[in-house]
């Protein structure tokens, strides 16, 4: 069994800052942030890893994994602050608005509260100008709903953990094939957009990277780790160029793009998991951008809502207006980490396993040779 303990990772949030800034930037159409939204495939890479390695320890540990307990240490983790902010907005909804809009916006808060939100934008065509924002949070907690079910399964047929990582890329070539039958076809842009089916690559290469360390299974080779480096570091820079000048959205959707995306930021967490370039590390670990990468959950459910309500009351310049909303942004979300989600967060140590073993578990010898 794998020694891999995940701990807390002040590189991982330095990376939730840099992509939660990336998607405000984008949403304000700063210019050289064209390609901002591709944020939250960061998002989805890392919650995958997140995901499996939390998942694989408890397993490696108690040979079980309480499912009541994760999805409790789930919704104390995202839904406390989302309900405050579905309830305000409600609030303003049936002050400000009319009858048609507010109905609009009921609908859509009933719909993220329960996380259909991108298959209501998918299948009925209901968009908010506002929540909108809220379909990556449904695709992520769909995920959270059926991946625990079927990584238990897996394991509990005691197979090489390298059957894993192959039925994993099976998946996410599935997920590649789909997208692209999707995109040429009748089908909405927000079918190919907001769909699991069609973004569930970036969680899965997540989940990939995630099974790799937690299981020792990258060989313990100078030039392996050399050859990572080399790669995160091409990784970090590709990351860079798409997100500061975009991609197009045929190549992103229909050719694989995003796929490839996804790995790069994987190879990026593979390499900080491991012998992580210094100076890499060293800009991740900024404490400022630590800070920011640990209010990232509410900078982005607050962004947009915020932004709307600055533009329409303060008159000042373009540039003027983006640094007043940004500041605005960062400290109603800063006061709702505080206030809220952190409060709820230290709940979840108690429900953590206990550490007892239910049952026996026989660990296949070939993961026993490779460990962390």
């Amino acid at each position: 069994m794998s020694k891999f303990k995940l701990g807390n990772r002040s590189e991982l949030d330095g990376i939730r800052g840099l992509s939660v800034l990336a998607v405000m930037a984008w949403h304000a159409e700063i210019r050289f942030c064209r390609g901002g939204k591709l944020g939250v495939d960061v998002f989805f890479v890392l919650s995958g890893f997140l995901i499996t390695a939390l998942l694989l320890q408890e397993w490696n540990k108690n040979g079980n994994i309480d499912l009541k307990n994760f999805y409790i240490r789930r919704a104390l983790r995202l839904f406390p602050v989302l309900f405050v902010m579905m309830l305000l907005y409600g609030i303003y909804a049936s002050l400000y608005e009319t009858p048609v809009q507010a109905l609009n916006s009921y609908k859509y808060i009933a719909a993220t509260l329960f996380y259909v939100a991108n298959w209501v934008q998918v299948v009925l065509g209901l968009h908010h100008p506002v929540l909108g924002h809220t379909w990556s949070l449904a695709v992520e907690e769909q995920f959270y709903i059926l991946y625990p079910l079927l990584l238990i399964r897996f394991l509990r047929t005691k197979a090489n953990h390298r059957w894993l990582l192959l039925y994993f890329s099976t998946v996410i070539a599935g997920v590649v094939l789909n997208r692209f039958w999707i995109w040429q076809g009748t089908a909405s842009y927000d079918r190919a957009h907001m769909s699991l089916d069609t973004r569930a690559d970036a969680l899965l290469i997540g989940c990939f990277v995630a099974v790799l360390v937690v299981n020792g299974l990258v060989p313990k080779k100078r030039w392996i780790f050399d050859l990572i480096r080399i790669l995160s570091i091409c990784s970090f820079f590709i990351l860079c160029r798409v997100i500061s000048r975009g991609i197009d959205e045929e190549i992103y959707y229909k050719y694989g793009g995003a796929t490839i995306v996804a790995a790069c930021v994987g190879i990026v967490i593979l390499d900080l998991m491991g012998r992580p370039s210094k100076p890499m590390q060293w800009f991740l670990q900024i404490p400022p951008l630590v800070w920011v990468g640990r209010l990232s959950y509410g900078l982005y459910l607050w962004h947009i809502p915020v932004f709307v309500l600055v533009g329409a009351n303060v008159t000042l310049s373009e540039t003027q207006l983006k640094i007043t909303s940004f500041v605005a942004v960062l400290l109603v979300a800063a006061g709702s980490f505080y206030a809220i989600e952190r409060p709820f967060l230290k709940l979840k140590d108690k429900y953590v396993s206990s550490g007892r073993r239910p049952f026996k578990v026989e660990v296949n010898p070939k993961i026993q040779e490779t460990p962390a």
